[in-house]
């Protein structure tokens, strides 16, 4: 549960840090099509992080659910010993 947190934490801050950065030096150089497109990838970006903590939520549930009632399981096993000749006379 902690290395979900872990990763879905720091995903967020990553996300969050690259919206907070400064845009390209030289955006008003761009073309019409290349800043609508900057434009839809930070608010993608953007709608991301805001799901990211239900997401948490759902996966840590989804996990918990999955553990709630353990069933367990007998898997037969096989053990074949391989003694020298010499030794198992004696």
């Amino acid at each position: 549960m902690a290395d979900l947190t872990a990763v879905l934490t720091e995903l967020r801050r990553t996300i969050l840090e690259e919206l907070d950065a400064e845009g390209p030096p030289q955006l008003s150089f761009w073309e019409e099509p290349e800043r609508e497109q900057l434009e839809r990838n930070r608010a993608a970006l953007r709608d991301r992080a805001e799901r990211i903590p239900a997401e948490l939520e759902r996966e840590a549930a989804a996990v918990r659910a999955r553990y709630a009632s353990p069933t367990p399981r007998l898997f037969p096993v096989a053990l074949a010993y391989v003694i020298p000749e010499r030794l198992a006379r004696s």
